[in-house]
C-alpha cells in the first residue's frame, strides 16, 4: 500500500506499508516506512528515508 501526502509545494511524503512472509520459516513481517522527497526547480534534490515510520509528527517538516 502506498499513500502520498504533500507537505508543501516542494516536498512530498510517501508512506509504504510492507508485508512479507519468510518462504521457509513462515515468519511474518509488517512495518511502515516513509520517504520525504524534496524538489528544487522541478528536479529531485533530496530523498530522506524513514524506516519503521510512526507518523508525520515524527518528521522535521520545517521549511528548508
Amino acid at each position: 500500500r502506498l499513500d502520498e501526502v504533500e507537505v508543501d509545494e516542494d516536498r512530498l511524503l510517501t508512506v509504504h506499508r510492507l508485508r512479507a512472509r519468510g518462504r521457509l520459516s513462515g515468519v511474518q513481517l509488517e512495518r511502515t516506512d516513509a520517504q520525504l522527497w524534496t524538489f528544487r526547480g522541478g528536479l529531485l534534490a533530496r530523498m530522506d528515508y524513514y524506516p519503521d515510520f510512526r507518523g508525520v509528527e515524527s518528521l522535521d517538516t520545517r521549511p528548508l
